[in-house]
């Protein structure tokens, strides 16, 4: 039944979407030509001297042995010495991503077609080593009389990108499709949201997600500090049916133009009120920025905790970034990852540049309960015209039951000249390399740094009203 009614919702919008932007008064060409906007942007991303590092892992994660694809990959350390296999980054990757959108009455379309090569040194038309794949959102956004007042109706379809529900408990830092609907009268709103299947391309074992929320924000704290609270309902649909889970989610938010202090907290299986240390997951965390005309400074600090029990069967180890063979017999590692970077998933050459905490990492941890601290750190100082020094630093702390803690200290400390602004070219150290051998987009931790050459550019090349 659930399924049916996200198909009838999501071809409900389709309909709205479609009907509304052909009653387009096409009498002022003029004014719809100006709601289009039109932008570019992309990376081109080389690492240097990392062909030849070590990766360091905690030796308590090790994959189950229980089918052909983690056999492989369980034996690809042991042939290799721990020596990273072979992503895009070593032979130099980019990705442009085009983008065009268009607005009008309250209807918002939006498409990407993004174009990747994947390492110049496979040859420049291996078709191997590129891939071009769309994304697609389709909105509307209206009002309707409510009392004295008015009340906005709206919804969305499509592609929803580094995808945060809540303060980002479980979803977060992942690309998602799905569908919502959402009323809002004046500082209340109340959305569904339906997140499609996470299995195939994340490996976290969902069919769909659904979540009924019920929001307030903007709350009058004090003159200069606001707050947002959001109660929720969810029912997660695991890839087993019987094994279908429900709980709820609250969560809050705290601030003001310089500081957030957030949190959310969150029980699995409402049917059973006991063992909720086991059944509970929460977050806290606090993030400000700091801004001049030389320096730019963005701070953030987390503390998680996901019980063995909620984040129990959210984890699939069979998706895979790469063609698998079809025996674990007879493998030669190199020639398993040479110039194998697409299989039936795709790890996209953009999610490089995002942090390392995400939902998928914690679910590993199956039968334990799991505590995370994270610290972000993101500074650049422009210490001459338009060249700057940067600083960057994600580290992060796992301690699960009956293991040691250990930690993933991410940098990446460079030097670069940005002559518009987010267009740059950036030479800098780094310790964090694609790692395309897990279940989820993530990174090796490099044992030595090497060297890094970012060239960004986004450009907004139609800028409609």
């Amino acid at each position: 039944m659930f399924f049916r009614k996200i198909i009838f919702i999501k071809i409900s919008l389709l309909l709205i979407t479609f009907c509304r932007l052909f009653s387009l008064e096409t009498s002022d060409s003029n004014n719809v030509v100006n709601n289009f906007n039109f932008k570019v942007k992309g990376s081109s991303i080389t690492q240097f001297g990392a062909e030849t590092q070590n990766y360091i892992i905690p030796n308590f994660l090790a994959l189950p042995s229980d089918s052909y694809y983690s056999n492989i990959r369980n034996r690809l350390p042991d042939k290799l010495l721990r020596n990273v296999t072979d992503n895009p980054l070593i032979h130099g990757a980019a990705y442009i991503d085009f983008n065009l959108g268009f607005k009008y009455h309250g209807i918002s379309i939006s498409t990407n077609l993004i174009a990747e090569h994947r390492g110049i040194s496979y040859g420049p038309l291996s078709t191997k080593s590129m891939i071009v794949f769309p994304k697609y959102k389709f909105a509307f956004d209206t009002s309707i009389g409510l009392f004295d007042d008015r009340m906005k109706v709206g919804g969305s379809i499509g592609n929803y990108d580094n995808l945060k529900l809540y303060e980002g408990l479980t979803i977060y830092n992942m690309d998602c499709q799905g569908a919502e609907l959402y009323l809002n009268w004046k500082n209340i709103k109340f959305q569904f949201i339906s997140v499609g299947d996470l299995v195939n391309g994340i490996g976290l074992n969902l069919d769909a997600t659904l979540d009924w929320i019920l929001s307030v924000h903007n709350l009058k704290i004090t003159d200069n500090v606001n707050m947002d609270i959001q109660l929720g309902y969810f029912e997660n649909l695991l890839v087993l049916r019987s094994r279908n889970s429900d709980g709820f989610y609250i969560s809050a938010n705290l601030y003001n133009e310089k500081i957030q202090i957030y949190s959310q907290f969150s029980v699995r299986d409402l049917n059973n009120l006991s063992d909720l240390k086991w059944r509970s997951a929460f977050l806290i965390g606090i993030k400000s920025n700091f801004e001049n005309e030389n320096m730019i400074i963005g701070l953030k600090g987390e503390i998680r905790y996901y019980g063995s029990n909620f984040n129990k069967d959210y984890y699939d180890h069979t998706v895979s970034f790469r063609k698998m063979p079809k025996t674990s017999e007879g493998i030669n590692p190199r020639e398993y990852s040479y110039n194998n970077t697409i299989g039936d998933n795709l790890y996209p050459l953009y999610a490089y540049e995002r942090p390392f905490s995400q939902w998928a990492v914690y679910t590993e941890y199956q039968k334990k309960n799991a505590l995370g601290l994270v610290f972000l750190i993101n500074s650049k100082y422009y210490f001459y015209d338009k060249l700057f020094a940067n600083a960057d630093f994600d580290l992060n702390f796992i301690r699960a039951s009956y293991e040691p803690g250990f930690w993933y200290p991410f940098y990446n400390i460079g030097l670069g000249w940005e002559p518009v602004i987010n267009n740059f070219i950036n030479l800098s150290f780094t310790n964090k390399g694609m790692n395309l051998d897990k279940h989820y987009p993530t990174f090796y931790l490099y044992d030595s740094p090497n060297i890094m050459i970012n060239l960004h550019f986004d450009f907004e090349l139609i800028k409609g009203k």
